[in-house]
């Protein structure tokens, strides 16, 4: 009796927690619904060298489990022969394709809307670019790692190619770039 005893008081506390529901909305942060607040600060490349900086800050809405759709807005700011500066507001998607307890790979898509600003000062050239200002898409296609640092908070990086398009005044701007960013989920 007393072996039988001995079992039985190791099995019950392995059954009631076997039988216990877990609260998946805090669980799982890529469930449908959830709103997440980020930000994300990055740099831009062309060839080995940085030559652009920026930052995009995001509002992001799960349309189902893993799949989510953002309002993005992005500040820009180059330096090389010519100084670019890009305001704009957009839209992206995100589909989380590997899921483990922490970690999350995704692959995103988005574009903005809004205005490029060229600046060149060449005392040679009088019609030099100086204040040029054009209304552009800017879009973006790329992967990301991200880290689920807790219930509500997540750390990222992103990697991914630009293209701006270029016009008979202004130079073309498509730059491979990456970021790091920090995500809290509201909701």
């Amino acid at each position: 009796m007393k072996p039988c005893l001995v079992l039985l008081c190791l099995i019950i506390p392995f059954a009631g927690e076997a039988q216990k529901l877990p609260d998946s909305k805090y669980q799982d942060p890529l469930k449908k619904g959830n709103i997440t607040l980020g930000f994300n600060v990055g740099q831009g490349y062309r060839g080995r060298y940085p030559t652009t900086t920026f930052i995009a800050p995001q509002i992001q809405y799960f349309l189902s489990d893993r799949l989510s759709v953002a309002v993005v807005g992005k500040y820009l700011k180059a330096k090389s022969t010519y100084s670019i500066t890009y305001v704009g507001a957009g839209a992206s998607t995100r589909y989380y394709f590997i899921k483990t307890n922490r970690f999350t790979v995704f692959g995103q898509a988005g574009a903005t809307y809004g205005q490029t600003t060229y600046d060149r000062f060449d005392p040679s050239d009088l019609r030099s670019l100086n204040g040029t200002r054009n209304k552009n898409w800017q879009t973006n296609a790329g992967l990301g790692i991200q880290y689920h640092a807790g219930k509500r908070l997540s750390f990222e990086a992103v990697a991914d190619r630009s293209w701006l398009p270029a016009s008979y005044l202004t130079p073309e701007y498509n730059r491979w770039q990456t970021s790091v960013g920090v995500h809290y989920r509201l909701k």
